[in-house]
């Protein structure tokens, strides 16, 4: 951001960018991204080149240092035109959020290589991250990856101290997530409030015979009924050299024949449909899949259910500690801008404007943590790629005030947290989402809420009706009925046998009631009227238009809803979550009541207008005076040139010349001249009575036009 002041070195604030969990590192999101994510915010501007500019450039002069390191015109340039956001020319207070929000992407980033500057990346280390990129881009030739990189305002050197860079700030990360050590009191607190996500999944314990062929299937299965062995037959039978030595048991150690807990994942998608439909156990019909034939018998049927501390404790521990690492993320950041020393190198103009928009009791929020959260909205940078002037109101009249509420309530419920004396872990969204958690710990929900709750929301246990279905269109109606009537009579490919009597077949595909013709409805979904034919239904012919159609369904599902015991389970962990998330939201208005908040908003927008208006008087003013020194310099041109001479045949004709559409000479004459800088013109030629004139002119490579005018007929 320039200025036309520079002011004495500052201090950035602390942020309270909300982080997400298990995302650390794993998404690259360039420009205004999630605090989480700091090494990609390095790592963007790297790759991503190719976007325009004419070759290496020089880096221009300093315009500030953050903890003694450099910020360059080029290098700010750079980040700009890596995302499309900030690319974009807005004026007015979004203009404004822009630029602050860039600064301090940057400045969050210079703060970082200041910290890892300790970390030693090898010569080598950068040649094979160069050769990585290189190869990924398919960039064999030095000219190609010259040619990529300069495009981006790199040379080899700069884009090799980026990759040096990068790595370094990765491997700080790396060291900070990696020194985090998880409590068991933490364990068991994190264990207490996500109890969901550690669930035994169904299991069962089973044997199987797997054959290849249905008529041994057959044979299988009748044995089986006969009451013979199912060990017996494995052995006699079974083509599974897996699990025939351990007499067809699944889930079992190498050379035990004790079955083990296997889940639905374990085996092929139609034996398990088949398999976990036997609750109080048994056997399977026999099941084709892949070319073989599966029978199993369920010895035992475990239902899902809530796991122990200790059954989930290895991936618990593993969940905390990248919870907690994200934390360790969000608080190594916090001191990288609270410790950054930003200082504005003499007339460069820049000024970073960051003042305090909120105070949340102990909790102040900076301008950039709060556009940090606004830009990074993807809706937002939709809203404003797509509306512009109107996506810049949207900004200022709904989402800042609903990103400003959201940030107050975080900090109520962080501050809360930290009351409470529990060892929550995580970022500050984690911690919000810990606190609500554990406030509503006691809510419970009846039957009489699962069922409010199911009842409200049917469609959420609703299977649609559907059909798969293929059109075979007739110009007449004798050759629809005719095709109909043979195929009921010797069903055979539906395409082929409509193709005989010049019938056209149209796959359709997956329908629903709301997505098929109308008239196709009420013959598949309504009346129902198809005729069984191999394995098809077809329907009467219906006229449609000038044609005629006979439909023919392959599958045909009808409309299902799940009765309330068998969805309650489902209904009362939802009616549940969304008890307790009023019952959060309720304590989270009663917490705040008791914190002083403080919004500076209001004002900081009206300093944010006026540095606008100021930043757009100044863009006038030097378009104004780039102009006329242009102006001062055509003129000076212009002297020096020899004059255009146009001679025209009648001397009442008015001669005008023109740069575009823009007038710049007018004379009247049978001769005349001009003194013009140098440029392509239109030369135009007017005379009562004849036909205008008009030739386009290079001058000064042509000094002299002469005009023979054409009388009007």
């Amino acid at each position: 951001m320039r200025d036309s002041t520079t002011k004495p070195r500052y201090r950035t604030s602390e942020q309270s960018e909300p982080l997400s969990k298990r995302t650390i590192v794993s998404r690259i999101v360039l420009g205004i991204v999630s605090v989480a994510l700091i090494a990609g915010m390095v790592i963007q501007f790297t790759p991503n080149l190719g976007g325009g500019g004419a070759g290496a450039q020089t880096e221009g002069k300093t315009l500030f240092t953050v903890n003694g390191v450099k910020v360059t015109e080029r290098e700010m340039d750079r980040f700009r035109q890596q995302n499309p956001l900030f690319a974009q020319n807005f004026d007015g207070t979004v203009g404004q959020d822009l630029e602050n929000t860039l600064s301090a992407q940057v400045i969050l980033i210079k703060a970082a290589q200041s910290d890892a500057a300790r970390i030693r990346i090898s010569d080598s280390d950068v040649s094979d991250q160069l050769k990585a990129f290189r190869a990924s881009r398919g960039l064999v030739k030095d000219a190609d990856y010259l040619s990529q990189i300069q495009s981006a305002g790199y040379s080899d050197a700069s884009f090799r101290d980026t990759l040096r860079l990068q790595s370094q700030i990765q491997k700080r990360l790396k060291e900070i997530q990696d020194g985090v050590t998880v409590t068991d009191a933490e364990a068991k607190l994190f264990f207490e409030l996500n109890k969901a996500n550690y669930k035994s999944e169904e299991r069962v314990l089973a044997r199987q015979i797997v054959v290849i062929d249905a008529k041994m299937a057959a044979e299988v299965q009748t044995k089986i009924k006969a009451g013979e062995d199912f060990k017996a037959l494995v052995a006699a039978y079974s083509k599974d050299d897996g699990t025939k030595a351990e007499d067809g048991a699944l889930g079992s150690k190498k050379g035990a024949k004790t079955p083990g807990e296997v889940t639905a994942l374990a085996l092929p998608t139609n034996v398990a449909t088949e398999a976990f439909k036997l609750k109080d156990g048994g056997v399977t019909v026999s099941i084709a899949d892949g070319g073989k034939f599966y029978i199993l018998k369920v010895e035992k049927f475990l239902p899902a259910g809530q796991q122990t501390f200790e059954e989930a404790k290895t991936k618990l521990m593993e969940d905390a500690k990248q919870t907690k690492a994200n934390g360790a993320t969000e608080n190594w950041i916090k001191t990288l801008e609270k410790a950054a020393v930003v200082v504005p190198e003499k007339d460069s103009g820049f000024v970073y404007f960051d003042p305090t928009v909120l105070k949340i009791g102990e909790t102040e929020v900076k301008l950039h943590e709060l556009n940090r959260t606004v830009y990074n909205n993807q809706q937002i940078q939709q809203f404003l790629a797509q509306g512009g002037a109107q996506g810049a109101t949207l900004v200022e009249q709904f989402f800042k005030p609903q990103t400003i509420e959201t940030i107050i309530k975080q900090a109520v419920a962080v501050q809360a947290a930290k009351e409470s004396k529990q060892p929550f872990i995580g970022a500050q969204t984690d911690i919000q989402t810990s606190v609500q958690q554990w406030q509503t710990r006691d809510v419970t929900v009846t039957e009489a809420d699962a069922r409010k709750y199911y009842s409200g929301n049917l469609s959420f246990y609703t299977t649609p009706a559907s059909a798969s279905i293929n059109q075979a269109t007739f110009t007449t109606l004798e050759a629809a009925k005719a095709f109909r009537a043979a195929f009921v009579a010797a069903p055979s490919d539906f395409a082929k046998a409509a193709a005989k009597l010049k019938g056209t077949v149209t796959e359709v595909g997956s329908v629903t009631p709301e997505s098929i013709d109308k008239a196709f409805k009420a013959v598949v979904f309504d009346a129902k009227a198809l005729t069984k034919a191999g394995a098809i239904q077809i329907s009467d012919v219906i006229q449609k238009d000038k044609t005629f159609v006979v439909l023919g369904v392959t599958t045909l599902i009808e409309k299902t809803v799940k009765s309330f015991n068998d969805a309650k389970a489902d209904a009362e962990a939802k009616a549940l979550a969304t008890k307790r998330t009023a019952a959060g939201a309720a304590w989270l208005t009663t917490q705040q009541k008791g914190i002083k908040v403080q919004n500076f908003y209001a004002d900081v927008r009206k300093q944010l207008e006026a540095r606008a208006a100021k930043a757009v008087a100044e863009k006038k003013a030097l378009e104004l005076k780039r102009q006329a020194e242009a102006d001062v310099a055509k003129k000076a041109e212009a002297a020096k040139n020899p004059p255009l001479e146009i001679t025209v045949s009648e001397a009442t004709a008015k001669v005008t010349v023109l740069d575009g559409t823009k007038v710049v000479e007018t004379a009247t004459g049978a001769k005349v001249s001009f003194k013009l800088p140098n440029g392509l013109y239109t030369v135009q030629v007017e005379a009562k009575g004849f036909k205008t004139f008009t030739q386009e002119v290079r001058f000064p490579d042509l000094k002299a036009v002469t005009v023979k005018l054409e009388a009007v007929k």
